[in-house]
C-alpha cells in the first residue's frame, strides 16, 4: 500500500505557476501485490515443478502532471512455469507462458510537446517458450 501525493509541487507553465499539490508521483500505484505458488512433484527420474504466479496494480500515471493520457489503469498479470530437473544431470528444461491473460499494458506514456501527441510503449504481449540452462 503507497499513499503517495505531492503535498506542495509548483511548476512553470505558459500562463504561470501551476500548483500540482495533491497529484501522485510517477509510477506511484496505491496498491501493488504479488502472489506466487510453487509446487515441487518428485519422481524417481528427477523433479517436476510447476509455478504460477500473479501482480495486480492499482492506476498509476508516467508523469506528475497525471492526465489521462499518460493513466495505467489497474491490472492483473499472470504467468506460469513448468521446470523439469532429472535426477544427478546438470541441466534443467523450462516451459513457460508470461502474461497468460495476453494483457496491454503500458510501460511508458510520454507526451511530445513539439506536436502535442503521444507516445506509448507497452509491456510484452503474451510470450511463451521452452529455455534449456545447465548448471556448472
Amino acid at each position: 500500500y503507497l499513499n503517495a501525493r505531492f503535498t506542495d509541487f509548483a511548476i512553470a507553465g505558459a500562463t504561470g505557476n501551476v500548483q500540482l499539490a495533491g497529484n501522485a508521483p510517477p509510477q506511484a500505484p496505491k496498491v501493488s501485490i504479488n502472489l506466487g505458488y510453487q509446487h515441487v512433484f518428485h519422481f524417481t527420474p528427477g523433479a517436476l515443478t510447476g509455478r504460477l504466479q500473479g501482480h495486480f496494480e492499482s492506476h498509476s500515471y508516467f508523469t506528475f502532471l497525471n492526465y489521462p493520457d499518460d493513466r495505467q489503469a489497474g491490472y492483473v498479470r499472470a504467468d506460469g512455469f513448468l521446470t523439469w530437473n532429472p535426477v544427478d544431470a546438470k541441466w534443467q528444461v523450462q516451459a513457460y507462458v508470461r502474461n497468460l491473460t495476453d494483457k496491454r499494458i503500458l510501460a511508458n506514456a510520454s507526451e511530445q510537446p513539439l506536436f502535442g501527441t503521444y507516445t506509448y510503449q507497452f509491456q510484452d504481449p503474451r510470450t511463451y517458450g521452452l529455455r534449456v540452462s545447465t548448471n556448472w
